[in-house]
């Protein structure tokens, strides 16, 4: 969540330090009283009361009601009534990679086929928003990701995966390699158990069947995909 203000010029130091907590941790900040957010963030009450003011609410129960708002709007966006569904974890886990990607140097995204115009579309819109991205072919990447040098203190890169079987082999062999690496690995396919998972550190599923021709063609709908990306995007938008 990010909290916007007209007169940031007009913040201390403290007052950065109580709004960094909020954002990080405003579903806690709902339910506490001006005096729990102080001793959180070591400064006062009074501190707390002339920094809401700051934001432009007259008192802290009206601040307290923007929050709640957010966190439904938040809801609303993750859960809309469509003719799929992902894991159980779906937010909660959407939420933990947002922030590997926003820590991250690099986000790589990487398919096969269809798959492969999902990865380039994900790409597309991190690097729209500011982030740095590169999708290209994952027999292409293996070499180079592998032998990216990594120090012990470096935060890690991200590379997101995209399958709709999750068993393609040699999307599957980019994953085991990657595995042990200080790359962290996200898989996105229609299946909650396939070779791929098995090698990521998250994998995301849809109950979206795949559909293939007599000649193998791939004819698997891509919308659940389409849906993760566009959220994953929100994400950075408006949290």
């Amino acid at each position: 969540m990010m909290l916007t203000f007209e007169h940031s010029n007009n913040l201390s130091a403290l007052d950065r330090t109580i709004i960094n907590y909020i954002e990080n941790n405003y579903e806690k900040v709902m339910y506490m009283r001006v005096r729990d957010l102080a001793n959180e963030t070591y400064t006062s009450p009074a501190t707390v009361l002339r920094c809401v003011k700051k934001l432009g609410f007259a008192n802290f129960p009206d601040f307290k009601a923007q929050l709640q708002l957010k966190k439904n709007q938040k809801r609303e966006k993750l859960n809309p009534d469509l003719p799929f569904s992902f894991q159980k974890n779906f937010e909660k886990d959407l939420a933990a990679i947002g922030k590997l990607i926003e820590k991250a140097d690099i986000t790589y995204c990487l398919g096969l086929g269809n798959s492969q115009l999902m990865a380039t579309y994900a790409s597309n819109l991190l690097t729209t928003i500011g982030y740095r991205s590169f999708s290209t072919d994952p027999v292409l990447s293996s070499y180079s990701l592998n032998n990216k040098q990594h120090s012990a203190s470096s935060i890690p890169d991200v590379c997101l995966i995209f399958s709709a079987s999750g068993e393609s082999h040699s999307i599957v062999q980019l994953a085991k390699e990657l595995k042990g690496t200080t790359i962290v690995t996200i898989s996105i396919s229609s299946k909650a158990f396939n070779s791929l998972a098995t090698y990521t550190d998250y994998h995301f599923n849809y109950n979206s069947a795949v559909e293939r021709t007599p000649h193998n063609l791939d004819l698997s709908s891509q919308l659940p995909t389409v849906y993760f990306i566009e959220t994953l995007i929100q994400f950075f938008i408006f949290f």
